[in-house]
């Protein structure tokens, strides 16, 4: 863990707040910048795939698909080159698995609104013609 008074990125501001807190005696791991940027771009790839074509069959592999051919992982062989693949695999379907549930959260949320704001219009139109 860095000393106190050491510069942190905004990306690991959280972990270290956690780490600081934790009663336990071991450090927290800190993210790279490059895992945290890569990850940025996967899931902006994936939201711009999903706002597009969510309701085709088998979203899921075609999303792995892309972005294992669009998004710049040489950035994982920097460190083993042996487990390069499984990195970048584990990055990937764990990303995919995860902003997929969550733009569905989003989606669902923002259609529920909308419900909510139609059924309050209907309301008001009743009341205004009695």
């Amino acid at each position: 863990m860095a000393a106190v008074g050491e510069e942190y990125s905004a990306t690991n501001a959280f972990i270290l707040f956690k780490d600081r807190s934790s009663s336990t005696d071991r450090a927290l791991t800190y993210p790279s910048e490059k895992l945290v940027r890569t990850v940025g771009i996967v899931v902006s790839l994936i939201e711009s795939i999903l706002d597009t074509d969510a309701h085709k069959e088998g979203i899921e592999a075609r999303i792995i698909l892309s972005v294992m051919n669009s998004v710049d992982f040489a950035w994982l062989t920097d460190g083993c080159l042996v487990h390069h693949q499984d990195l970048k695999n584990s990055i990937v379907k764990s990303t995919v698995r995860i902003t997929i549930r969550w733009w569905c959260k989003k989606q669902n949320r923002k259609m529920a609104h909308m419900g909510r704001q139609r059924a309050v219009k209907r309301k008001l139109s009743v009341f205004k013609h009695l």
